[in-house]
């Protein structure tokens, strides 16, 4: 790479917000991993689509106010089920990481910046 699109790429970079600059050192890293850990670091950070996670709340604050129709009561179970099993995806993912890394959950939490696992009651 040549020194003057090194120095463009830097100048552009410096011009984002402290958000979008983690953003990029965070997918700069992805792209410096063994490919099958790059892969499994892709697919812990791929959220649920926007439509479903806003769908969710939606319902669950119609749920806390108790304002909740029979038919949204019953798409509400079906997105908890997927939710759910985005979590557990999600987690197993996690541990798989963390083993090949041979290094404990929440340790490979924090490296990836990641908060704690939720927990649930």
């Amino acid at each position: 790479m040549n020194i003057q699109l090194v120095e463009s790429i830097v100048q552009v970079i410096s011009t984002l917000s402290s958000e979008e600059q983690a953003l990029v050192r965070q997918k700069l890293a992805i792209v410096s991993l063994p490919p099958s850990e790059a892969e499994l670091v892709a697919q812990i950070q791929q959220p649920l689509p926007p439509a479903i996670g806003q769908r969710y709340r939606e319902l669950r604050e119609k749920l806390q106010a108790e304002v909740l129709t029979d038919p949204e009561h019953q798409e509400l179970l079906t997105l908890t089920d997927t939710v759910e099993q985005a979590d557990a995806d999600r987690l197993q993912r996690l541990i798989t990481l963390a083993q090949m890394r041979q290094v404990s959950l929440p340790t490979l939490m924090q490296q990836l910046g990641l908060g704690s696992p939720p927990v649930y009651a």
